[in-house]
């Protein structure tokens, strides 16, 4: 896969199936998602990208900021929940399909490794993100 068909792609609506009061005000991923202009992600590249590759149903792929590797992907819900765990039977189906697509997507770069990452925010642990998502990470050879 050539990197391009990993980049950031122009603004579209594509948000407007989420639920009143799924969007959270404290999550980074609820407010980018949901198109607010003060996100980390758009402080570094504008309001003028979203950052979506490709989406199943209410789960979404996209590239992570600050990549490790060349290809790493988040794969989450586009609706605010903490874990997997929380997801329907369907949103978990639809996630491990868009896991396991990414995955081949970004083979060429390396063994793809996913992991789960995060914890409920009543915890206190984690990776401070508390909102559900995959890390897909092609590890060079």
């Amino acid at each position: 896969m050539d990197m391009k068909e990993i980049a950031y792609s122009p603004v579209v609506q594509v948000h407007q199936s989420v639920a009143p009061g799924a969007i959270q005000s404290t999550c980074e991923f609820c407010l980018e998602l949901d198109g607010a202009p003060d996100t980390r992600f758009h402080s570094i590249y504008g309001a003028k990208y979203d950052r979506i590759v490709a989406r199943r149903n209410r789960i979404v792929a996209m590239p992570t900021l600050g990549q490790l590797f060349v290809g790493s992907l988040l794969i989450l819900p586009d609706f605010h929940c903490e874990t997997v765990a929380q997801l329907r039977r369907d949103e978990r189906r639809d996630l491990l399909d868009l896991v396991n697509l990414m995955k081949e997507r970004v083979r060429s770069f390396g063994f793809p490794l996913t992991v789960e990452h995060g914890a409920r925010q009543g915890s206190g642990s984690g990776c401070g993100i508390y909102h559900a998502h995959f890390h897909v990470i092609p590890l060079p050879e």
